[in-house]
């Protein structure tokens, strides 16, 4: 498991928490937070702490996502987000929509890159791929309207950087194009998407016209 701590004072003060979940992965850890899902658990009846935190992280044969309902003081139990029968061991950063809906995205499921989603406070997690997106070399990044429209940002396997929209949960993708056309990009790494408006999102990416 990993050491973390948490503030609630803006940074003044940082107080120790259990970790993160049991069993965790590893490596690739990291921590999201946002609102409850309505179709789950929600927040503790002795916390008023009102966000789930998640701890999500990998150890190769899977991946593991533990849900705070407490702010960050404990978690319950590493549930497995998927295996290597359905996707490759790593994964991006953990993020939380309005509506409670958790998304981590992977680099690799059979043929595509995908989203993996949960719509129960992290009880239970669905692979959604992204059609077209092929595997590549980083791991891809999730930007979250205010509606709770999902931006998808990735590297695929030709290099160049690319983005897709679901505006459904993730059950299915659109609009998927290739971005940094205008500048000639031929090879790209490390995509950070995030998003405000829910019309409105933004990518950012190491990037070349250089090939090869």
């Amino acid at each position: 498991d990993s050491a973390t701590c948490y503030t609630d004072d803006d940074g003044k003060t940082w107080s120790p928490s259990t970790g993160g979940g049991i069993p965790s992965g590893v490596d690739h850890q990291t921590v999201g937070g946002g609102a409850f899902s309505a179709n789950g658990v929600g927040a503790l009846p002795t916390s008023t702490y009102k966000n789930a935190v998640y701890y999500c992280s990998q150890d190769i044969a899977t991946a593991f996502c533990a849900v705070s309902r407490d702010g960050g003081t404990t978690f319950g139990a590493g549930v497995p987000t998927y295996s290597l029968l359905d996707c490759g061991g790593l994964h991006g950063h953990v993020k939380v929509a309005p509506d409670g809906t958790a998304y981590l995205p992977n680099k690799g499921c059979g043929a595509d890159q995908a989203a993996v989603v949960s719509k129960d406070n992290g009880t239970s997690w669905t692979v959604s791929k992204v059609p077209g997106a092929t595997p590549g070399d980083s791991d891809p990044s999730v930007g979250l309207g205010a509606n709770g429209t999902v931006y998808f940002g990735y590297v695929g396997a030709d290099g160049k950087p690319g983005v897709a929209v679901s505006r459904d949960q993730g059950r299915t993708w659109t609009d998927r194009q290739t971005v940094g056309t205008k500048y000639g990009i031929q090879n790209a790494v490390f995509p950070t998407v995030v998003a405000g408006d829910d019309d409105r999102a933004s990518i950012a990416y190491l990037g070349t016209p250089t090939g090869g």
